[in-house]
């Protein structure tokens, strides 16, 4: 199987919404500044997604949250919303395919902070590997 960081360009982010962009230039600009402290590097993968919410969170389940992607390994994903989530709840991140086939990973929500004005700042771990995320091929 080939990673999909290869087969999935990254989305044209003129589209977003400019609050997105900017908290996407000020957060790299942050990680640049600090120490990386994760123990799997996190590449760039910018794509809107949506996370459907399952379990624990008073959101009623099945409901889908906007979210733009930022970065991804094999454990987890970072994004941005404007919707604030719950940390811990059970949820499925859906994400764009190639040929727009349904491609959904079970995850839990890991991190979500206020970052500007509305927007929020956060992560997912993957209930499993993704390996589609890791650079090159991923046999």
């Amino acid at each position: 199987m080939q990673s999909l960081l290869c087969n999935i360009p990254i989305d044209h982010q003129d589209n977003w919404p400019s609050e997105v962009r900017l908290i996407t230039s000020v957060l790299e600009q942050q990680e640049s500044l600090f120490e990386n402290r994760r123990s799997m590097t996190r590449y760039p993968y910018r794509v809107k997604a949506g996370i459907e919410i399952i379990e624990g969170s008073g959101m009623h389940p099945s409901r889908s949250v906007q979210v733009y992607t930022r970065d991804a390994n094999a454990r987890g994903l970072g994004f941005v919303s404007n919707r604030e989530l719950s940390l811990g709840v059970k949820a499925r991140l859906h994400l764009p395919s190639p040929a727009d086939r349904p491609r959904w990973i079970a995850c839990s929500i890991v991190r979500c902070r206020s970052f500007i004005d509305g927007w929020f700042e956060g992560a997912v771990l993957f209930d499993n590997d993704q390996r589609m995320f890791e650079p090159g091929d991923a046999d």
